[in-house]
């Protein structure tokens, strides 16, 4: 068996396992049987039969692990779907002993732990760790109904036989003898035993009994079918039909009490009742009482606003709505809390109200029932508070509630208001001390600070400073700075020179300097510094080479090259100019390498042609371009009847064989990886010739 899973849906699970949420599950999967894995000979999703036991027997697994359930499309009255799953038994030979396998399906996994049927080493069970043979359910519903087809030819009182176990996260087994820690981990079970009948389709409704067990918390439900209730006793002619496998959740209450008293006419498929409160408070006067003991009641109660009650029951994925309109009701007492100032009144229901007190009169609703309205009333007295202060002139004052920008010396009132909503008033006798201010001129270079008259700035703008002293009153004395700053210019320039060549330009005077930035200082008319910042690259050549199989190479990439005799005053070897150069003669080279404008010459590097002996024919042969892309040819001098070509790799195995016919100059190509060949040219004349190609690509 294999969950139905999408990828979506998998990705989800992932996300909840990751995060520690669990999904409430309330239903199982599958379990009309429409859904299977591959064809019909698998097994029905989220169910599971023999083909995927442990099988724990030292031989005869194969034998026992058969399968004993096929898709059917015998399906019961009613019913929308397409098919069934039938379970079946088999007699199984285990070595010289034959016995009956009755029919099993699971949601669970099977175990078969031995071949004597009734041992307790053969059980279903949650493997918890396993989705494909484990079923969550963290519900506890009231029932569980199935249909049922038992076709038992030999027996009309054979019992085929449904046990359904809810428990916590633990690897539960069914039978429950099979281990005996099990029951600690019941939450509920359901089992129904059924004989034959009249060997037709029959609904089974089976109640959960949820008392006496000692675990609590759902998290697993472990249900098995079998074809016979004892294990070993059943016929191969027990054939057992199962369709529409589902969990029934009790959504309806038991009755409705208004102020503790029951409706009479209540009936649980009713959802609307109208109830006379006969002049009874709306507080809390709803209450009900569910039809079973894992359903939830959460009750809105009725206001004078919606004058309707809602009782809504929950359990597992199922929910119902009951609704109770309320007439008549006595409206709940209003009470009102006033404040009035001293010397002040209030109107309550044409009294004229002077002092403290709780005060009550009495109305009728609409429904003739009593209404109260209950008045607490405060006489609150006024306050007067004297303030004194001074400050600074130019100064706000912002404290004991007032707001006064650059006050005068006076007395000032401010009227609040009480936190009881009456007069209270502020008397502010305000004293206003004078201000000095001293005027200073300055001026400076910029990145210069200055520090005289008290100031201390570093590196300041052009700008107004103000320094603050205090007088003898506690007011500010304070000095005003106006401050020049000269600007100290500097000037960027970028240059480039080859390394090794002296930068004379721009004032200065460099003797082979490096990359790096230079700083030349003059002075402005102002007298402050004028900087010329250089910012100098120096550009290098790289003139190393390397000698390798007779082949010079220079390692600076991506430059101009041109190759050199050192032998003959470096002089310039006509169409060298690759990165690699091979030598035909023995001799010292050099190179010439040109990158970013700049020149410079290498080391010179002797090279001596070893391994190839020369002779008049081969003095006479051209062979170009060397190095080659692959490409290149031959010029042997002169015409040859018959020129005979080997090709060898530098470690002297046979490449290559070709023959060319009255020909001076031979074109060939060599395909192979890039390295040193050597080219073998016999002509007809017995003439011989060994030359030397550098493949580069």
């Amino acid at each position: 068996m294999k969950k139905i899973t999408l990828l979506i849906l998998s990705s989800i699970i992932l996300i909840l396992l990751q995060t520690e949420l669990k999904a409430q599950v309330y239903q199982l999967p599958n379990g009309n049987f429409e859904l299977w894995d591959g064809d019909s000979n698998n097994e029905p999703a989220n169910w599971n039969g023999f083909p995927t036991a442990n099988c724990n027997l030292s031989i005869g697994c194969g034998t026992a692990m058969t399968t004993r359930h096929e898709m059917s499309t015998d399906v019961r009255p009613g019913t929308t779907g397409s098919y069934s799953c039938k379970i079946f038994a088999t007699k199984v030979n285990i070595l010289i002993i034959t016995v009956t396998a009755n029919g099993n399906l699971t949601t669970g996994k099977i175990n078969i732990g031995s071949s004597t049927a009734s041992n307790s080493s053969n059980y279903n069970f949650t493997e918890t760790d396993n989705p494909d043979h484990s079923q969550a359910l963290n519900a506890k519903p009231d029932s569980i109904v199935f249909w049922a087809k038992f076709v038992c030819p030999a027996s009309a009182t054979q019992q085929a036989r449904m046990n359904a176990v809810i428990h916590d996260s633990y690897n539960y087994r069914d039978p429950s003898g099979s281990d005996s820690n099990g029951a600690n981990h019941i939450v509920g079970q359901a089992t129904q035993n059924f004989t034959r009948g009249d060997q037709t389709w029959v609904r089974y409704a089976v109640p959960f009994d949820y008392n006496g067990f000692s675990a609590t918390t759902p998290e697993y439900i472990l249900i098995s079918f079998t074809t016979n209730a004892v294990p070993g006793a059943g016929e191969t002619t027990d054939n057992l039909y199962i369709d529409d496998v589902e969990l029934i959740y009790n959504v309806n209450l038991e009755n409705i009490f208004v102020n503790g008293t029951g409706i009479e006419s209540f009936d649980a498929n009713t959802a609307d009742y109208y109830v006379d409160a006969n002049c009874i408070s709306l507080d809390n006067l709803i209450t009900a009482t569910a039809a079973s003991p894992n359903a939830n009641v959460q009750i809105t109660q009725a206001t004078e606003i919606d004058p309707t009650a809602v009782i809504t029951v929950t359990s597992g994925d199922q929910e119902k709505e009951y609704r109770v309109h309320i007439t008549n009701y006595m409206s709940s007492d209003s009470n009102i809390s006033e404040l009035i100032c001293e010397g002040g009144s209030y109107n309550f229901f044409g009294q004229e109200l002077t002092e403290t007190d709780v005060y009550r009169h009495t109305l009728q609703n609409t429904f003739g029932c009593d209404s109260v309205i209950v008045l607490t009333l405060t006489v609150v007295s006024e306050y007067e508070t004297p303030v004194s202060a001074s400050i600074c002139e130019g100064e706000d004052y912002t404290e004991n509630g007032f707001n006064l920008t650059a006050p005068a010396s006076d007395d000032y009132y401010l009227t609040l208001q009480s936190t009881e909503g009456c007069d209270s008033v502020i008397v502010l006798t305000l004293t206003v001390n004078s201000v000095y201010e001293t005027p200073v001129s300055a001026s400076i270079c910029e990145g210069e600070d200055y520090t005289e008259n008290g100031f201390n700035l570093t590196a300041p703008t052009s700008d107004d400073y103000y320094l603050t002293l205090q007088s003898m009153e506690g007011c500010d004395s304070v000095i005003v700075l106006t401050l020049t700053v000269n600007s100290v210019h500097e000037t960027p320039v970028s240059a480039t020179i080859c390394e090794g060549e002296d930068y004379t330009e721009n004032g200065f005077n460099l003797t082979a300097p490096t990359s790096d930035n230079y700083y030349l200082t003059l002075q402005s008319t102002e007298g402050c510094d004028s900087v010329i910042v250089l910012t100098l690259t120096v550009n290098s050549v790289n003139t190393s080479i390397t000698l390798e199989e007779d082949v010079l190479t220079a390692e600076t990439e991506g430059a101009e090259y041109q190759w050199l005799d050192c032998n003959n005053e470096y002089s310039i070897i006509d169409g060298e100019t690759d990165r690699t150069f091979a030598p035909s003669e023995t001799g010292n080279y050099a190179v010439e390498v040109t990158q970013n404008d700049c020149r410079d010459i290498s080391e010179c590097m002797e090279v001596v042609i070893t391994g190839i002996l020369a002779n008049e024919f081969e003095n006479n042969i051209k062979l170009y371009p060397n190095p080659s892309n692959g490409e290149f040819y031959v010029d042997l001098g002169s015409e040859y009847k018959e020129v005979n070509v080997v090709i060898y790799d530098q470690e002297g195995k046979q490449v290559r064989t070709e023959k060319f016919d009255n020909q001076q100059r031979i074109k060939m190509f060599l395909s192979e990886s890039a390295g040193i060949y050597y080219i073998e040219l016999t002509t007809d004349s017995g003439e011989k010739a060994m030359l030397k190609v550098v493949k580069t690509q």
